[in-house]
C-alpha cells in the first residue's frame, strides 16, 4: 500500500484523504464552514461541523438508555462519561501515596492533582527523569539531557518544545519522554500537537532522519483493566531492549510513536478512546509493556 508524504514534515499516511486533512493543519485551512447566520464557525473536517451544527439544531442524537434518565447529547463520548454516572465506576485514580481519591473523568483527576499533589508531581518528575538519566549513563548510551528544539518556524510566535533525552545514533533520532503517570496532567491534543510540531520544525530544518519518540511511563498501568506491577529494574531492561532495536533497525519510518507501560485496551493504548486523540496518528503508534528480567 502506497504511503503518502507531507511535504512540510515527516507525517506520512496510507490514506491519501487523511493525508489532505493533516496538511491543513500546516496552510491553517478551515474548509468546512457553518452556513448558519452570524455564525463564524470553520473546521478542518466535516464530521466537527456536523458535531457544531448539532449546537443549532439543537438534536442530541446520544441518548442514554438507562431507565428514568432522559439524558442526551451531541457525542458518543459525553455519553459513555455520563453513563459512569450511573454505574458508580471511576475508573481514573490518583496513585499518589494514601490518596483514594478517583473519578470518572480524566479532567477531574487532573484538577485533583493539580490543586493537592503538584508540588509531589513536579518532584517525582525529577526524580524519575534521574532515574533514566542514571540508567542510559551505565549502559553506556550517549544522551543529550532536556534539549530544547525551537518551532517558532512554524508560527509568528517565540515557541520551542523540551525533549528530555534525545539519543542521536548513526542515522536516526529517538526522542525519549519520562512520562510520569502517562502524562494524565496533559491535555492530549497538546501532547499530539508538541510531537508534530518538533517533527515538521525537523523537516523545515532539512531533517531527513527517522524520528522515534518514547513516551515511558514509570509509575503504575493496567492491562485490560488490571494492575500490572513490573520493576523498575525490569522496564529499564525492557526499555534498554527496544532502544537496541532501534539502534540496529536499517528500515524505520519516518514518524514513529512507542508508548512503553501504559494502560492497554485489547492490546492497544487506552489513550486511543480519548476523542482528542488523532485518528490519523494512531497509524504511527505501537505500544510495548513486556518486562525482561527481574
Amino acid at each position: 500500500m502506497p504511503l503518502h508524504q507531507c511535504p512540510d514534515c515527516g507525517y506520512a499516511s496510507t490514506r491519501l484523504d487523511s493525508l489532505q486533512v493533516h496538511i491543513l493543519t500546516h496552510t491553517g485551512q478551515k474548509p468546512h464552514k457553518c452556513t448558519y447566520d452570524d455564525c463564524d464557525y470553520a473546521s478542518t473536517t466535516s464530521s466537527h461541523l456536523q458535531v457544531h451544527i448539532l449546537t443549532h439544531t439543537g438534536q442530541k442524537p446520544y441518548k442514554c438508555t438507562y431507565d428514568d434518565c432522559d439524558y442526551a447529547c451531541t457525542t458518543s463520548s459525553h455519553l459513555q462519561r455520563h453513563v459512569l454516572t450511573h454505574t458508580g465506576q471511576k475508573p481514573y485514580k490518583c496513585t499518589y501515596d494514601e490518596c483514594d481519591y478517583a473519578s470518572a473523568q480524566t479532567t477531574h483527576l487532573k484538577e485533583h492533582i493539580r490543586i493537592h499533589h503538584e508540588t509531589e508531581w513536579k518532584l517525582r518528575q525529577k526524580k524519575r527523569e534521574q532515574e533514566i538519566a542514571d540508567f542510559l549513563t551505565r549502559v553506556k548510551l550517549h544522551f543529550v539531557r532536556e534539549h530544547i528544539i525551537k518551532t517558532d518556524c512554524l508560527s509568528n510566535r517565540n515557541t520551542s518544545s523540551k525533549i528530555d533525552f534525545v539519543l542521536q545514533f548513526e542515522n536516526k533520532i529517538v526522542y525519549l519522554e519520562v512520562d510520569e503517570d502517562q502524562h494524565i496532567m496533559y491535555d492530549v491534543s497538546c501532547e499530539l500537537k508538541r510531537m508534530v510540531d518538533v517533527q515538521s520544525a525537523h523537516a523545515i530544518e532539512g531533517n531527513t532522519l527517522p524520528i522515534t519518540w518514547i513516551r515511558y511511563n514509570p509509575d503504575a498501568f493496567k492491562i485490560d483493566g488490571i494492575p500490572t506491577r513490573i520493576s523498575s529494574k525490569s522496564r529499564q531492561n525492557a526499555l534498554f531492549t527496544v532502544l537496541n532495536e532501534i539502534q540496529s533497525d536499517s528500515d524505520l519510518p519516518s514518524c514513529r510513536v512507542i508508548y512503553m507501560f501504559y494502560d492497554t485496551l485489547d492490546g492497544k493504548p487506552a489513550i486511543f478512546d480519548d476523542p482528542e486523540y488523532s485518528e490519523s496518528f494512531k497509524q504511527f503508534v505501537t505500544v510495548k509493556n513486556e518486562s525482561t528480567g527481574s
